[in-house]
């Protein structure tokens, strides 16, 4: 498990490297940012970014296979933050747990899960 600001679990790690290396090859790295942080509406947001596509503000976060790179406005919001890969049944999930998504929530009333893909097993 991978412990920064944001905390990426064995099985969140495997699956991206997976995903990266299934789809686009070496090329890519995985860019998180956060929509209408601090608002109700919030929502945590993951994209392929090609290597050389980040913005110069980007926290770059050095991952084995990949590398992650965090908006900068969207760094407070993500402190924390918790990227796992759970299976329900034969569905795997990616989930994020975002403490400070949004305004004055706390870690236990307010973890956001936020769907990000599926995959069968």
């Amino acid at each position: 498990m991978k412990k920064t600001f944001i905390t990426i679990t064995d099985n969140a790690h495997t699956y991206l490297e997976k995903c990266l290396t299934e789809e686009t090859g070496d090329d890519i790295g995985i860019r998180i940012f956060v929509t209408e942080a601090g608002t109700p509406n919030a929502e945590c947001c993951m994209a392929y970014c090609p290597i050389g596509n980040q913005e110069a503000t980007d926290k770059t976060i050095k991952l084995k296979g990949f590398n992650l790179y965090i908006d900068k406005h969207s760094q407070p919001y993500l402190k924390g933050a918790i990227i796992d890969f759970l299976f329900v049944d034969t569905i795997g999930q990616l989930t994020f747990k975002t403490p400070h998504l949004r305004e004055n929530d706390s870690i236990e009333e307010f973890a956001e899960q936020y769907r990000l893909g599926h995959f069968k097993r």
